[in-house]
């Protein structure tokens, strides 16, 4: 990692936003071309992910299968698509192209202005959006969501596409599983009012102590016993070190989950002003989405039992499509549109702080946060 190479992305971050700044005051009168190079641009930076180490992690690997070893870590689609691969830039460039390509179906199927969306996924975004393989997971998981919830398909097709879209998701990362869950669960959006997210509140300290004891059990369950899962593995996995060290880092992590609470925030007062029940069906759901994946991801926080924070950041950032879902349907519909845009704000100003401290580490030599 080199300063030029992570100047590379500042640049084209910020040639992102000068494109698309423009919706979020006017996007029904701005040009479909601003959102075409603001995609092309946000491939660009997907593809040249610099400033994170995740991207030469992601190299070696590349290089490891390439030469004709195995890498189990790796889902097999990944390893499949990588063999095919006839350098790292072409493999990344289908990952994550895929990846902004669905996001493009996403917000045809849930009418929502493309520009305006992307503006909110790459401008609070595009850092976690570019950090791992699991986005594609995400997108497919999401795209799916939007076929059930669409109003322009037919009910059967639009049913049977999205749920096996959503079934297919599970292939492409192992922390699938849990996107799925939201994803079901947010189909019962209806069910949210007042009443019921008062009493989800009221809980959430309670679910925090089950969670707490349910950790602390899992790894009490013995390797030998055939129901358990591979203990050995999970440990490891959950023995991850912290990421966050030093003032610059935390405050590059307060930054970076920001916009994801600030949408919750925005969930919360829709619903408890009565606004949440004159939304469309497509709207609730994934503003649930939004709502249970921060809220559930955050119970991994704690590190009650063990430590699982690398839990919370990886589920946390399946929050980002419905997040951008979310507040893109808020500004269109002029819902609370300054507490929307200063989130917007915010969260450019966390992704500046990221690529920025980034290119200060490459300066200095130092590893990424």
């Amino acid at each position: 990692m080199t300063p030029a190479a992570v100047g590379l992305n500042i640049f084209l971050y910020f040639s992102i936003l000068i494109l698309l700044w423009p919706y979020i005051r006017k996007y029904a009168t701005k040009s479909s071309s601003a959102a075409a190079w603001g995609t092309a641009l946000m491939v660009l930076f997907c593809v040249f992910s610099f400033w994170d180490t995740d991207y030469f992690h992601y190299l070696s690997r590349f290089d490891w299968l390439h030469n004709g070893n195995l890498d189990a870590s790796m889902e097999e689609i990944y390893t499949w698509i990588a063999e095919r691969s006839s350098s790292y830039s072409i493999f990344r460039l289908f990952v994550w192209g895929a990846s902004i390509f669905f996001c493009y179906i996403l917000a045809h199927n849930l009418k929502i202005p493309y520009g305006l969306f992307l503006l909110f996924l790459a401008g609070g975004f595009i850092t976690k959006f570019s950090y791992g393989r699991v986005t594609l997971a995400m997108a497919i998981l999401f795209v799916g969501l939007s076929f059930i919830t669409s109003t322009i398909y037919p009910r059967v097709l639009k049913l049977i596409i999205g749920f096996s879209l959503i079934g297919c998701s599970f292939f492409f990362h192992k922390s699938a599983p849990f996107g799925i869950a939201i994803a079901t669960a947010s189909i019962f959006a209806y069910l949210i009012n007042k009443t019921t997210l008062k009493i989800y509140l009221i809980a959430y300290p309670i679910l925090i102590l089950i969670f707490g004891f349910l950790v602390a059990h899992i790894l009490q369950f013995s390797p030998t016993d055939e129901s358990a899962f591979n203990i050995s593995a999970a440990q490891n996995y959950l023995n991850h070190e912290r990421q966050s060290s030093g003032i610059g880092a935390l405050l590059g992590n307060a930054l970076a989950w920001s916009p994801y609470y600030l949408t919750v925030w925005l969930f919360c007062k829709c619903v408890f002003r009565g606004i949440f029940r004159n939304f469309s069906y497509r709207m609730k759901v994934f503003g649930t989405a939004a709502f249970l994946t921060t809220s559930i991801a955050t119970l991994f926080a704690f590190d009650l039992g063990a430590n699982t924070y690398t839990y919370f950041y990886r589920f946390l950032f399946f929050a980002m499509i419905p997040s951008a879902v979310f507040l893109t349907q808020c500004s269109k519909n002029r819902i609370y549109p300054k507490f929307v845009f200063r989130t917007l704000c915010i969260a450019a100003f966390g992704v500046s702080y990221q690529l920025l401290y980034s290119f200060y580490l490459s300066v200095l030599g130092a590893q990424t946060f």
